[in-house]
This record gives C-alpha cells, structure tokens and sequence, in this order.
C-alpha cells in the first residue's frame, strides 16, 4: 500500500504495510521477476512519481546497475 492514510490504518491495526516498490525489490529477490527495470518505466507512463533516488537505490539492490 503506497497511500498515506491507508498505511496509516493498517498499521494502527497491527498490519504490515509493503509498498510497490519492496513488491517489485521481493519480486527480483525471489527470482519471480528478471528485471524490476521494466516496472519502473510503466510506473512512470502512469503517472505514479517515485523519487529518483528510490528508484536507483532499489535498482542498485537489486543487481541492476
């Protein structure tokens, strides 16, 4: 869940709470995916704004750059 008020509520719930980016890193990690790259440029066609920071941190863990 990547929205504010909802990680909000599920953690005061006692939920966990994995955005799409750890899906897309666990993904990778658990070799359900070959490349989270592919991800990220659909992420960005709709719209949906990760800091670019994140994004190469995450490309750097896993194994991408």
């Amino acid at each position: 869940m990547d929205e504010l008020g909802g990680r909000w509520h599920a953690k005061s719930h006692g939920l966990a709470c994995v955005g799409v980016v750890g899906v897309l890193l666990a993904a990778k990690q658990n070799r359900f995916v070959t490349s989270v790259q592919p991800f990220f440029d659909q992420l960005e066609k709709s719209n949906f704004r990760l800091s670019t920071e994140v994004v190469h941190a995450v490309l750097e863990r896993a194994g991408e750059l």
